[in-house]
């Protein structure tokens, strides 16, 4: 698949790709939803910690899309456990 100008784009083809988006996103909270469940009651870290480990894990789900180490080693590390 070509990259596409995103000016260029349809309106049929920017609800194309809303679609196929929110898709990926409603599969990967249903995937992930009882994991993130207990990580939030076993993990010792604030709510805020543990919300942006959970958004990490879940955005790195989803299939093409790549998550910059925004957060930091240090929670996904938490995370996944590894140090």
């Amino acid at each position: 698949m070509t990259e596409k100008d995103p000016n260029t784009l349809t309106s049929g083809e920017i609800e194309r790709i809303e679609k196929l988006t929110l898709r990926w996103i409603f599969q990967a909270v249903v995937d992930f939803g009882i994991e993130s469940h207990e990580i939030f009651y076993n993990s010792p870290d604030c709510v805020q910690a543990i919300a942006e480990d959970i958004t990490r894990e879940l955005l790195d789900r989803l299939p093409g899309f790549n998550v910059p180490d925004i957060f930091g080693c240090k929670a996904k590390a938490r995370l996944t456990g590894h140090k």
